[in-house]
């Protein structure tokens, strides 16, 4: 076959999404959503925001096109089982469809498309999401391994934040995810990936949670243990793993910092446990005018510090958006002074000028990859952009933890094992070792009577 337009007709109903393929393969739509027979089909531009389509589907198209979309993700829809919460399509794409009227008035579909290249943070930079100043402040969080929990509004940019702080963890750290649907892309070597899986039969036997994966990543020795959203039990089960040492970065919708914190409550995260929570990032979008026309603008609205007082939260703003600025304003003081620098300094025997020159060095690194990237956007690609940091961290002096501090840092969180090199301060891929294979300096003796006395 010779004509174009019919082979192009061709390969969009056999291996393609029938009418919706032109949506599908536009890479400005985030979202395609029907939600009724006979009414236009919406899209959401990651520009303008939510628009009309000119495609109108009647019944017996919709429910002939649901079912479709159900095959392609590997799925069967039914009379019987009419509703698919989570499927994953071709590409990556989410999928959430209801099946004629057994329980909507017809049929009906949301799918959410990912990029097929993922968000990295240079690429953040560049659009003006985050600053590289409150980009390099979560970088040390992350490296130091103090949780960050991303919270906000739906279609506010929190997973896509995420995803691009998760390629800032240093490049041999074990990092595990765990998610409802695979949308994380990250180029790290030791990726222990889990996705949760719907029961698909009448009993319900066969259903993998997030919370119980999330238990089972507990015991997969994970420095970091990341999770795309919490909604349920896995809030508390996250919570639990953050609480013991690892790394951790989620999301959680929300409108506001106290519903944050009122929904984890409600998920059963106690005062206590929330403890192990050190950095909070509000993600929103507001619209304006730019050249003459409405545009949606996705920005990091603030970054916040969290100090328990008792069962009370109080939170301390380190960065506040300017909407006249277009920018994050922070103050050196407010970052000197929260209790995450306070961590940070005594896991790291950084003076207050040291947490500050390593701060400066994370924010004009990424202030100039930002300004190169601008220049080459090929250098903001997830494979490229991961040897650029990996060079980052190579480059990085060996950071030495004094004796004494390493000692005192052990015993005040009650640790009765040697989990850091006192000579070279690189942290021992098993605890207790009775030398390090770093620099080879002997341990057992020296640190435990240190411990001890």
């Amino acid at each position: 076959v010779r004509d174009e337009k019919l082979l192009y007709y061709l390969d969009r109903e056999v291996r393609g999404f029938s009418s919706l393929d032109p949506l599908m393969r536009d890479p400005n739509l985030e979202n395609i959503e029907c939600g009724l027979a006979n009414t236009p089909v919406l899209v959401v531009h990651k520009t303008y925001g939510r628009m009309e389509t000119n495609l109108v589907y009647s019944e017996e198209e919709l429910d002939e096109l649901v079912v479709r979309l159900a095959h392609m993700a590997g799925r069967s829809v039914s009379t019987f089982k009419p509703k698919i919460d989570s499927a994953v399509l071709p590409g990556g794409h989410r999928l959430a469809l209801t099946y004629r009227s057994e329980i909507s008035p017809t049929s009906g579909f949301t799918i959410r498309k990912f990029p097929e290249k993922p968000w990295t943070i240079a690429k953040m930079l560049v659009n003006k999401m985050i600053t590289p100043e409150a980009a390099a402040w979560l970088w040390l969080l992350i490296e130091s391994r103090l949780a960050v929990i991303v919270f906000g509004a739906m279609g506010s940019g929190k997973t896509s934040l995420v995803n691009a702080l998760m390629n800032l963890i240093p490049p041999d750290a074990m990092v595990g995810t765990v998610e409802d649907v695979a949308e994380f892309k990250i180029a790290h070597k030791y990726w222990v990936r889990l996705v949760a899986r719907e029961a698909e039969t009448i009993g319900g036997v066969g259903e993998i949670t997030l919370a119980s994966l999330l238990a089972h990543a507990l015991r997969r020795n994970l420095d970091y243990v990341v999770v795309n959203e919490v909604r349920f039990e896995e809030a508390r089960v996250w919570a639990q793993a953050i609480a013991l040492g690892h790394g951790g970065l989620t999301t959680i919708h929300a409108e506001s910092p106290e519903l944050v914190f009122a929904r984890l409550r409600d998920l059963g995260v106690t005062p206590s446990l929330l403890q192990a929570l050190h950095g909070m990032v509000w993600t929103w979008f507001y619209r304006t005018r730019r050249g003459g026309r409405l545009v949606r603008l996705r920005r990091v609205k603030a970054v916040y510090d969290i100090e328990l007082d008792g069962d009370n939260t109080v939170l301390k703003p380190l960065f506040s958006y300017s909407i006249e600025k277009d920018t994050l304003e922070y103050g050196e003081n407010e970052l000197l002074s929260c209790r995450s620098a306070e961590i940070m300094m005594e896991a790291n025997g950084w003076s207050d000028e040291e947490l500050i020159h390593e701060w400066r060095r994370r924010t004009d690194f990424l202030r100039k990859l930002r300004d190169v990237v601008a220049k080459n956007p090929r250098l903001a690609e997830l494979d490229t952009l991961s040897v650029i940091i990996r060079d980052f961290y190579r480059r990085i002096p060996l950071r030495r933890r004094p004796p004494e501090r390493v000692a005192r840092v052990q015993q005040s969180f009650g640790l009765e094992e040697v989990r850091y090199c006192p000579s070279c301060g690189r942290r021992l891929p098993v605890p207790n070792l009775t030398f390090c294979p770093f620099c080879g300096k002997r341990l057992r003796g020296e640190v435990f009577a240190r411990l001890e006395g």
